[in-house]
């Protein structure tokens, strides 16, 4: 039997329809020796004000180990206020695919690979593990000629003591009718810690070899890589000039704009899906995202 050991994911919303903290809570092997902070996030938690703070993330992700109990989370719910000494009831997910909606926003746990660390061990750069990521739910699945503009903001930090693999990403998908099913996916990368993109060619090196360079979209300078993930077109736009970027604010529509314009992405597409979040593989670390808003119009 397994001693189960906290992973953490934090998340609190300060919109005026999103007051709630998330703390979800992953049992994997003893063996592997947490090095999160879970006890220390779990007391913060529980007394942050959460009208204050806005969209906060925190995860942590593991070389997972022999893992046979499913994941677990629990929902803790933060009413606003100054009191640090308040704590509130919790609720339990134990589902990797749980979500939990609040106005225009989804939260998606999303541990889409955890079945591939059901065994054995993947504690290298490969193999994502979960896309944990808020949805937007209004002002999709219209036509990409229909939309004049999707503004969006994202302020965010990260924390770690070893650089994990991972991302920091916009998450895009179209379809050919509303509600389809995905023919491309639009990734726009806020941060790229070691981890690895599509692409249809790679160099000498390994190194993914972009389309187009130097593009300037929503006040940034981007590269552009093309592939497919076997399912659908998969585009990928990478910061140029700039390691990462924690304070972006802009216009995504500049990016299907591009692909209409230069790539032959169709204005017939729909977009269906529109998430922000973080891919996880290995390492540990912690997302703090203070401001998140994203309109469609």
């Amino acid at each position: 039997m397994q001693d189960p050991v906290c992973a953490c994911a934090i998340i609190w919303l300060s919109s005026p329809r999103i007051r709630k903290s998330f703390l979800v809570q992953g049992k994997i092997s003893a063996r592997e020796h947490l090095r999160s902070r879970c006890l220390k996030d779990n007391e913060l938690g529980g007394g942050r004000d959460a009208a204050s703070v806005g969209l906060f993330v925190s995860y942590h992700v593991f070389c997972l180990q022999t893992l046979r109990a499913p994941l677990s989370a629990t929902l803790v719910f933060a009413a606003p206020t100054t009191d640090l000494e308040v704590r509130s009831p919790s609720t339990t997910f134990c589902g990797q695919w749980d979500t939990d909606t609040d106005g225009n926003y989804e939260l998606f746990l999303d541990q889409w690979g955890l079945a591939d660390a059901t065994s054995g061990s993947d504690c290298g750069g490969t193999g994502i593990k979960s896309f944990t990521s808020m949805q937007l739910n209004a002002g999709i699945n219209q036509q990409l000629s229909a939309i004049s503009s999707i503004e969006s903001s994202w302020f965010w930090t990260i924390d770690y003591s070893e650089t994990p693999v991972c991302d920091v990403t916009y998450d895009l998908f179209t379809a050919d009718s509303p509600g389809g099913a995905a023919a491309n996916e639009i990734m726009v990368w806020m941060a790229n810690y070691q981890s690895g993109l599509i692409s249809f060619e790679y160099d000498a090196e390994g190194e993914p070899i972009p389309v187009a360079s130097d593009i300037s979209l929503a006040g940034y300078t981007w590269n552009l890589y093309s592939g497919s993930n076997g399912a659908n077109a998969v585009w990928s736009f990478l910061l140029a000039d700039l390691p990462f970027t924690t304070d972006f604010e802009g216009d995504i529509m500049e990016f299907f704009d591009y692909l209409i314009d230069h790539e032959g992405l169709g204005s017939s597409q729909y977009l269906t899906t529109f998430q922000a979040g973080t891919e996880a593989t290995s390492g540990s670390a912690t997302l703090i995202t203070t401001s998140y808003t994203t309109v469609i119009s």
